[in-house]
């Protein structure tokens, strides 16, 4: 299972939570509706459960999509960091002393 996780499913689903629709977290994202109803439903997939209640006036997750709530922050908080430390890396610092 973990080896199909991918952040962007994480970070679609939370938008998802965040907008509580799929058409308004397409917007934030830079995405068609449809990318995020493919994003949800491979996560949905992946995890066996159903996340999300669809409703005529939005999204509410179900109590399968509550539980994955803390874990998706933590998922995304954690390859940010991970992006931030090779970031830091690749920077080159320090000083340069030339002597005429």
């Amino acid at each position: 299972m973990i080896e199909l996780l991918e952040g962007k499913l994480f970070k679609t689903f939370i938008t998802v939570i965040e907008e509580k629709s799929f058409s308004r977290a397409a917007e934030k994202l830079g995405y068609v509706q449809s990318t995020v109803t493919t994003h949800i439903k491979s996560l949905e997939e992946i995890c066996n459960k159903k996340l999300f209640h669809r409703l005529s006036h939005g999204v509410m997750p179900t109590n399968e999509g509550e539980k994955l709530i803390k874990i998706a922050y933590e998922f995304v908080s954690l390859g940010e960091s991970i992006e931030s430390v090779i970031q830091e890396s690749d920077e080159v610092s320090g000083s340069i002393n030339v002597k005429i």
